[in-house]
C-alpha cells in the first residue's frame, strides 16, 4: 500500500510583505502501509538565495494534533494522556511550495527538516541546503493558486517521479526570483502542499490496545465471578441438563475470553516492537541533521535569514580555500597563506565543506580545519573533479566506484568501465566486464539494469536484452531484443527486435 497522502485544504495567501508568514494547511499523514493517519495541522515557512551562483534553501514547519483515525475510529487530541503524545512522530516530510515566477506557476520542494514534538509551536530543526539545479524547481504545477494542489501530490494510487525543470531553465529561473524577491517568501509564495510524510501512530494504538486488554481482563474476572458455585447439598443439579448446559456455556465464555486476552497481549508486544524500530528511524533522521548542522556549528534559529545568512558565512569560507601542489604534494591556502600543509599525493577541491586527500596509500575526507574522517583504504581518485552532483570517480583495485567529498560511497566499487562518467541528464552507466550494466542516478539510485549493456541514444537509454550472433566471415548476421529506458528508468515501449549483418575476419 505505501505511504498514502490526502490533501485537506489549502490557504491561499495574498501579496504580503516579503516576510510575511505563510498561512498554515490541514493534511492527513498516514503510517506506513496503513489505514490509519493522523490529521494535522502545519504552519510552513521558507526562504531562499543564492551562494556563489548555486541555490540556497531553507524551510521549516512547525505542527499540531487535529485528530487521530485508527481502525475507523476518529479520537480527539484529549483522548491520549500526554505522555502518550509526545511519543507521537512526524518526519520524512517533504513540502511543495507553490510559486508565481514571470514564466508562471512552478514549483519548490523541500525538506523542513527533522520536526520536534506536537503542539509545542517550536520550529523544525532544519540546515539551509544546495540542492542541484535540476532538483530544485518543478514543472508539473499546471493549476493556479486558486485550486487546490493536492491532485498532483496522491502518492495513493498514482506514485510517480516529480517532473522537474531542466538545470538551464531552474537556474534562470530561480536566479530570476531571488534577485526580484530575497529571500523567497511571502507574496512569491502562493500555496503549500504537503507531496511526502510519514507518521509513527504506534503511541496511539499501543494505548488504545492497552485499554481494550484491560478492559477484557476486567470483563473476564466480572464473568468469572458470576459462576454458579454448586453445593455439595445440591450435587444432583449437576446432572440436570440446564446445568449442564449452564457450565458448558461459562467454560466457553471463559476460553473465549482467554484467546481475547492473548489476542490483544501479542498486538501490544507488536505495536510496541513496531514503535521502536519507527522511533529508530526518527532518531537516525535526527542524527543525520544534526551531523550536517555541525558542519558549520548551526543551531536553532527563529529567523530563516538568520540561518541562511550564517550558512553563507560558513560556506564562504570554506569555499575560499585553494588547493596547490608543492615538491608533489597537495595543500590548501587561503588568500594566499597555507592553511592546510602539502602533504597529500592526491586532493580534490572542497565541495559541499569537505575534501578527498589520498596519504599513505589511504583516501580520506578531511574538513577545513583538516580533521580526519571517513578513511577508505587503498581507494584511488581516477578524476580529481567532482559531477555537478558532487559525486567523484574513484578506483579499488582495478573496479571504479563513485564517492562524494564526505568519504562516502554512493556507488560501490564492484564495476569494470563507467562508461563516460555522468552525462548531461546526470545518469551514468556502469559496466561489469562479464555481468552486464546498471544506469545510476547522482544519489547512487539504481534506475535500470542491463544484462549487456547500455548505450545513450538522444534522451534515451537503449539495454542490449539479448544478441547471438549466426553465419560465417562475410555472412555474419546480428540478431537479438533492445529495451529503451528513459533517464528516470522507466521502460519506454516493449522490448525490440533488431537484425542486422556483420562481416567478420576470418583466417582461412
Amino acid at each position: 500500500m505505501g505511504l498514502r497522502f490526502c490533501f485537506v485544504g489549502v490557504l491561499l495567501l495574498v501579496a504580503l510583505p516579503a516576510l510575511a508568514a505563510i498561512k498554515p494547511i490541514v493534511v492527513d499523514v498516514y503510517g506506513h502501509d496503513s489505514d490509519n493517519y493522523l490529521r494535522v495541522k502545519l504552519q510552513p515557512d521558507i526562504a531562499a538565495d543564492t551562494l556563489m551562483g548555486e541555490p540556497l534553501l531553507a524551510c521549516r514547519v512547525k505542527w499540531s494534533l487535529v485528530s487521530a483515525h485508527i481502525d475507523g475510529q476518529s479520537y480527539r487530541p484529549n483522548t491520549f494522556p500526554s505522555d502518550v503524545l509526545n511519543k507521537l512522530r512526524l518526519f520524512s516530510l517533504r513540502l511543495i511550495y507553490q510559486i508565481e515566477l514571470p514564466a508562471g506557476f512552478k514549483a519548490i520542494d523541500c525538506d523542513p527538516g527533522y520536526l520536534s514534538q506536537a503542539n509545542n509551536k517550536q520550529w523544525s530543526y532544519t540546515v539551509p541546503g544546495s540542492p542541484v539545479w535540476q532538483k530544485l524547481i518543478r514543472k508539473d504545477i499546471q493549476n493556479t493558486y486558486t485550486k487546490s494542489l493536492q491532485s498532483q501530490f496522491n502518492l495513493k494510487t498514482s506514485p510517480r517521479s516529480p517532473n522537474y525543470l531542466s538545470a538551464t531553465e531552474a537556474k534562470n529561473l530561480y536566479q530570476q526570483a531571488v534577485m526580484d524577491a530575497s529571500p523567497l517568501t511571502g507574496s512569491w509564495v502562493r500555496a503549500v502542499a504537503l507531496e511526502k510524510g510519514e507518521v509513527n501512530m504506534w503511541p496511539l494504538i499501543h494505548h488504545l490496545k492497552e485499554q481494550g486488554l484491560t478492559a477484557a481482563k476486567r470483563n473476564a474476572e466480572k464473568k468469572s465471578k458470576a459462576l454458579k458455585v454448586v453445593e455439595a447439598d445440591h450435587i444432583d443439579e449437576l446432572f440436570s441438563d440446564e446445568a449442564f448446559d449452564a457450565q458448558i456455556s461459562s467454560a466457553s465464555a471463559t476460553a473465549s475470553f482467554q484467546r481475547e486476552v492473548e489476542v490483544l497481549s501479542r498486538a501490544i508486544e507488536e505495536s510496541r516492537n513496531q514503535s521502536a524500530k519507527k522511533e529508530r528511524q526518527y532518531q537516525r533522521q535526527v542524527a543525520a541533521y544534526q551531523q550536517k548542522s555541525s558542519q558549520c556549528q548551526l543551531s536553532k534559529s527563529d529567523n530563516l535569514k538568520a540561518l541562511l545568512d550564517k550558512t553563507r558565512s560558513c560556506r564562504e569560507a570554506w569555499a575560499g580555500l585553494e588547493r596547490f601542489k608543492k615538491e608533489g604534494l597537495y595543500g590548501y591556502r587561503l588568500n594566499g597563506r597555507v592553511v592546510i600543509e602539502p602533504q597529500y599525493t592526491e586532493a580534490t577541491e572542497f565541495n559541499n565543506g569537505f575534501a578527498l586527500v589520498r596519504r599513505d596509500h589511504q583516501l580520506f575526507s578531511i574538513s577545513p580545519a583538516g580533521d580526519e574522517q571517513n578513511h577508505l583504504g587503498n581507494v584511488s581518485l581516477y578524476h580529481s573533479s567532482y559531477s555537478s552532483g558532487g559525486l567523484v570517480l574513484a578506483q579499488k583495485g582495478n573496479k571504479f566506484g563513485y564517492i562524494n567529498s564526505k568519504g562516502k560511497i554512493i556507488i560501490s566499487f564492484e564495476y569494470d568501465d563507467d562508461g563516460s562518467g555522468f552525462d548531461d541528464q546526470q545518469r551514468v552507466i556502469m559496466s561489469r566486464e562479464y555481468g552486464g550494466a546498471v544506469l545510476y542516478d547522482e544519489a547512487g539510485k539504481e534506475l535500470a539494469r542491463s544484462p549487456i549493456g547500455f548505450k545513450r541514444e538522444g534522451e534515451l537509454y537503449i539495454s542490449t536484452e539479448s544478441s547471438r550472433t549466426e553465419g560465417h566471415c562475410e555472412d555474419t548476421e546480428v540478431t537479438g531484443y533492445k529495451q529503451a529506458y528513459a533517464a528516470d528508468g522507466t521502460a519506454v515501449g516493449g522490448r525490440q527486435r533488431f537484425s542486422y549483418g556483420s562481416p567478420r575476419l576470418c583466417l582461412n
